[in-house]
């Protein structure tokens, strides 16, 4: 799975699922076609492919209120990223830096690597 849109927890944990035996990160991006940081937050998360394995998946907001609601989101872009089936972090807006270490940790994880505190 390189993109999917999801509307619902049981899409999620049907994807969480399969990156418990993936060596991918899982990175679940809620968005909205209103929301103007959308759309460069997923172009960043498409950009670190080439430095990260991962899967991405989109949770179009107005299309995806189960979700919303299971993850609690009240800002968008909300980003989470998983590794092992297991949540590293999150984060909102477009805090790529923080992003970029999500990912670095979710790498390092997929490795069997310990990861460190930031």
């Amino acid at each position: 799975m390189q993109e999917e849109y999801i509307t619902s927890l049981h899409e999620f944990d049907v994807l969480k699922q399969t990156n418990v035996s993936s060596n991918r990160a899982l990175v679940l991006i809620f968005s909205a076609p209103w929301c103007q940081l959308c759309t460069p937050m997923k172009e960043f998360v498409e950009s670190q492919r080439h430095d990260t394995p991962l899967d991405r998946c989109i949770a179009n907001t107005p299309d995806s209120e189960e979700l919303v609601e299971a993850f609690e989101v009240t800002k968008l872009p909300a980003v989470f990223v998983y590794s092992g089936g297991n949540l590293v972090g999150s984060t909102t807006g477009l805090d790529t830096e923080t992003l970029k270490k999500l990912l670095t940790i979710a790498t390092w994880n997929v490795k069997g690597l310990d990861a460190v505190e930031f």
